[in-house]
């Protein structure tokens, strides 16, 4: 029941900064590139205004240069609204526990995240509408799996050998490529 999420932001604060970018995968199979996957970008200044959204996008430097390539493609047209993401994102959900047999009322989706807890999942929770109750109540943080003795490890050095360990495509800082990492990395850590 674990879905791996990763979301691109306009920022670390999410009580003054949006998301530019939703990504998630579905261990639905022990091939990370055959999982059920979703990514979307999401515009911020579209939709109805509400919270952070369906506003002017705000942002702190490093975040906007780091996601420029992200920031030009919702410039271009390629970003949904708010609703759209929180609506096409539950369709994605609903489908993993149609495909994971469980029953209707939520709870079970085990989400898996680099640093979930601490920065993607208040930033999810800060989408108007969005499904908190399809989730379990634990979270299991990938990141801390990129430690020893020494201290942590850095997580682009390692999502860098994951990637080319399971044949992901992709670059790091792109929503879908961290979230396929990260899970591969759960895999991993199972298979030890």
């Amino acid at each position: 029941m674990y879905v791996s999420i990763d979301v691109e932001t306009t920022g670390l604060d999410t009580d003054k900064f949006q998301i530019l970018q939703l990504g998630a995968v579905a261990w639905t199979n022990d091939d990370i590139n055959e999982c059920l996957t979703f990514e979307m970008n999401l515009d911020p200044t579209r939709g109805e205004p509400r919270g952070n959204y369906g506003r002017s996008i705000v942002g702190d430097p490093y975040a906007l240069a780091l996601n420029g390539w992200l920031l030009k493609e919702i410039a271009d047209g390629k970003g949904a609204c708010h609703s759209t993401v929180r609506d096409e994102f539950g369709q994605f959900l609903h489908q993993f526990n149609t495909r994971a047999g469980v029953v209707q009322g939520g709870g079970y989706i085990w989400a898996v995240g680099q640093n979930f807890g601490a920065f993607d999942w208040p930033f999810l929770k800060n989408i108007p509408g969005f499904q908190k109750k399809l989730f379990s109540h634990r979270f299991t943080e990938v990141g801390t799996f990129m430690a020893d003795r020494d201290g942590p490890h850095s997580g682009t050095e390692d999502f860098t050998r994951i990637a080319e360990k399971y044949n992901i495509q992709g670059e790091v800082h792109h929503a879908l490529f961290d979230a396929k990492c990260t899970l591969a990395k759960l895999m991993e850590k199972f298979d030890a």
